[in-house]
């Protein structure tokens, strides 16, 4: 995963440190850390236009593409959120990041991904033939966080990591809100 320049250099603003280091170096990205956010945020990938080819009865994508293209975008935003499987940054930065910085990541960062994973995930549903399949991988993956970190967060030594498996598994809440 990647993280926006400038919170990259927040996390590894403690040069000095190795671990403060390490995180700040490993995660700097594209604009906005998930591929695509920063058009989103533009304004250039317009979801309405999205949702009303997708409620098309003439729609010209078949199932199969269509859950492809919600599958590369929930791998985008599931690195953003942390969710499994792909959480595995999320403990090195709050490990490695200044304690204020590590707030305002688990807040900023995560709230913003939900609002982009909520505007997209309307039109997506708007395919009432994959709604329920795309509803189902949510669940699953929801499920899955909760359970798998709250098992791996018991053998955390430092004290920063649970916080960060605590985050991620508050996630899984949080999808499965969506599904």
């Amino acid at each position: 995963h990647r993280l926006h320049p400038g919170d990259a250099a927040l996390v590894g603003h403690r040069l000095h440190r190795l671990v403060a280091g390490r995180p700040g170096h490993r995660h700097i990205g594209d604009q906005d850390g998930v591929p695509g956010v920063g058009h989103a945020r533009l304004g250039l990938v317009d979801d309405d236009a999205i949702q009303q080819l997708l409620s098309d009865d003439n729609n010209p994508v078949n199932d199969t593409t269509l859950l492809f293209a919600f599958g590369l975008i929930l791998i985008a935003l599931g690195f953003k959120v942390g969710a499994v499987p792909f959480q595995v940054w999320l403990p090195d930065v709050y490990q490695g990041a200044p304690t204020p910085i590590t707030s305002y990541l688990s807040i900023a960062s995560k709230s913003a991904a939900f609002i982009i994973f909520l505007r997209i995930l309307g039109a997506f549903l708007a395919d009432a033939s994959t709604a329920e399949t795309i509803l189902w991988i949510i669940a699953i993956i929801s499920g899955a966080t909760m359970l798998f970190v709250n098992f791996i967060a018991i053998t955390q030594t430092n004290i920063k990591r649970p916080l960060a498996y605590a985050s991620i598994a508050h996630a899984g809440v949080s999808l499965m809100r969506l599904a």
